[in-house]
C-alpha cells in the first residue's frame, strides 16, 4: 500500500483506510460481473475529508492528514471507489496511489448541506 507524504515525510488519509480496490493489469476499476456490478458515473476533482479524531494507522506511520482532494469517484452498483487522479501525468492509479473502496452496505447516513454530499459510515 503506497503512503502519501506530508512535508516529505510519510503519511496516511481517510482514503488509506478503506480496503483497497482490485485493478485490472492497466489499471482501470476491476468489477465484480459475477455479481452483476455496473459501473453508473465517475466524477473527477473529489476531495474525501475526515472531521475529528484520526482514523486508525493501517500501518503506514507518519502524521495523519484530513483530508484527499484531486480524487476520482466511480460509483457502481455495489461501492464507491475513490482512485488518485493521475490524468495531469498519464500514469494509473496503479502505478501512483491506488484506490479504495467503500461498499454501500458501510453507507448509513448521506446528507446534502452547502453543495456537496456528505457520506458518514458507522464508527
Amino acid at each position: 500500500m503506497s503512503s502519501s507524504l506530508l512535508n516529505g515525510e510519510p503519511s496516511w488519509s481517510p482514503v488509506q483506510s478503506l480496503p483497497p480496490a482490485t485493478l485490472t493489469p492497466s489499471g482501470l476499476l476491476q468489477l465484480d460481473a459475477d455479481d452483476g456490478e455496473v459501473e453508473l458515473m465517475r466524477r473527477d476533482m473529489v476531495e474525501l475529508k475526515r472531521e475529528g479524531d484520526p482514523l486508525p494507522n493501517p500501518g503506514m506511520g507518519g502524521a495523519w492528514m484530513d483530508r484527499n482532494v484531486n480524487l476520482t469517484l466511480t460509483l457502481t452498483t455495489h461501492r464507491m471507489v475513490f482512485a488518485t487522479n493521475n490524468k495531469n501525468n498519464n500514469q494509473t492509479a496503479k502505478t501512483k496511489g491506488g484506490a479504495w473502496f467503500l461498499h454501500h452496505s458501510n453507507v448509513h447516513n448521506i446528507a446534502s448541506t452547502g453543495g456537496g454530499m456528505f457520506f458518514k459510515t458507522a464508527k
